[in-house]
């Protein structure tokens, strides 16, 4: 595993194919699952309804992206 790798953040889950929950994901990101549902409204992040109930599922590639958008957003912030 090189240094880039080990840097960014354990995608949550029982397999790399899993899909995330809206918790999981505020994990990743440290942040109340409230955000993730509000980043979600606002078409920051990708989803999928699971179910009749609107329960949100997120790819991990689809979070993976988001985490780094965000990360150099707020790199760049500081320029």
């Amino acid at each position: 595993m090189n240094s880039f790798s080990s840097s960014l953040p354990r995608f949550y889950g029982e397999s790399r194919n899993s899909p995330l929950t809206t918790s999981g994901v505020a994990r990743i990101f440290s942040v109340h699952p409230s955000t993730v549902r509000r980043w979600c409204d606002q078409g920051r992040i990708k989803f999928h309804r699971a179910s009749a109930r609107g329960t949100r599922l997120f790819k991990r590639e689809d979070i993976a992206i988001a985490y780094l958008d965000r990360s150099i957003r707020s790199c760049l912030k500081n320029i």
